[in-house]
């Protein structure tokens, strides 16, 4: 594993467990005689040693303190990258792109790392698919950096897990190294046209809540959603105010 690892578990260790925290941690994990540094690659076991002792000085699961190292370190990687990010990305162009770009210039340029694969499929605008492999099998550090990038991007998604390596059906397919992520943008959609009408409250006022619907509102109560990019006729609306 590479060394910039480690030295995000110190950083990690020094905030979370304060003061002397990364002293503490190697010393819990029996490491107090190792130096790591950043350009050399080391044993993965190193890793896990330093993230089970963090799980018994928090109290807190291994996948847990897994999960919050990610979304520690995620402004930090995406630094480091971001020569290599396209600044009109957004989290989820991200996600998409991470594998072809990131990974594969860290796997070029640094012969020790080991980033994990990723086959991420764009389902829809908003929303990818991420099937995670790795022979570290750290797939709960792969859902804190996802949440890390949401939080860099100041947007909100949703994510939910339909496969993990670590579950015993996992044990008994063919993708038992693998975890599936689906994510989601739960931002609420903005409205792109800007369309004038009566106010909200008033009986029989129009309200946009997104690009392509728009409200109907009666005597203050949402009582018809018209799906359309159109504003509707004078005539289809007094239809409906008349309950037609």
């Amino acid at each position: 594993m590479h060394g910039l690892i480690f030295e995000e578990i110190r950083r990690y260790a020094e905030d979370r467990l304060g003061p002397g925290g990364w002293t503490t941690l190697l010393d819990r994990a029996g490491l107090s005689s190792k130096a790591y540094d950043q350009v050399q690659a080391y044993p993965e076991a190193d890793a896990l040693q330093l993230v089970t002792a963090a799980s018994h000085i928090t109290g807190l699961p291994a996948a847990a303190v897994l999960e919050d190292f990610g979304e520690f370190v995620a402004p930090d990687l995406l630094r480091l990258s971001a020569p290599l990010v396209n600044r009109a990305w957004k989290t989820l162009d991200l996600l998409e792109n991470t594998e072809e770009t990131i990974h594969r210039v860290v796997r070029l340029d640094n012969p020790g790392a080991e980033p994990p694969a990723l086959h991420v499929t764009r389902t829809g605008p908003r929303r990818v698919v991420i099937v995670y492999s790795s022979p570290q099998k750290m797939c709960a550090l792969a859902k804190g950096i996802c949440k890390g990038v949401a939080k860099h991007y100041h947007e909100a998604i949703a994510l939910s897990e339909s496969r993990c390596m670590h579950t015993a059906n996992a044990s008994v397919t063919s993708k038992s190294n693998c975890n599936e992520y689906h994510v989601s943008d739960i931002r609420p959609r903005r409205n792109r046209r800007q369309r004038r009408y009566p106010r909200p409250h008033q009986a029989g006022a129009l309200r946009s809540t997104d690009e392509d619907r728009v409200e109907l509102l009666l005597a203050g109560k949402v009582r018809f959603y018209l799906d359309t990019t159109e504003v509707p006729s004078s005539e289809a609306l007094n239809s409906l105010k008349r309950g037609n």
